[in-house]
């Protein structure tokens, strides 16, 4: 809710395609579908160490939409790299919690 969207995920080991869809029209995800009307949003990379992968990113140059990760769904951390350092396309890095 935080959000303000809804999710679905479908396991596809080793990885998982999520659907975002914005809940009640409102919040980041209405605002990319009212620029973009479908398509991809962003990709996001699994990290077993979010803060050394984030510390050595920055030091490569990239920025991020925030200073420091923060909760995400099913309990993990993430961090989303601005689309300016990825050629346009928004990346998320996301750090499973200990149970996951």
């Amino acid at each position: 809710e935080s959000a303000k969207t809804s999710t679905a995920f479908f396991p596809l080991p080793p990885t998982s395609i999520e659907l975002v869809h914005p809940l009640n029209g409102e919040g980041p995800i209405a605002k990319y579908l009212e620029k973009k009307p479908g398509g991809i949003h962003h990709l996001c990379f699994r990290s077993d160490d979010i803060e050394a992968d984030v510390a050595r990113l920055k030091e490569k140059g990239y920025q991020f939409l925030s200073d420091a990760p923060s909760p995400g769904a099913h309990g993990c951390q993430v961090i989303f790299i601005h689309p300016k350092s990825c050629d346009g396309v928004l990346i998320e890095i996301n750090q499973p919690a200990a149970d996951h």
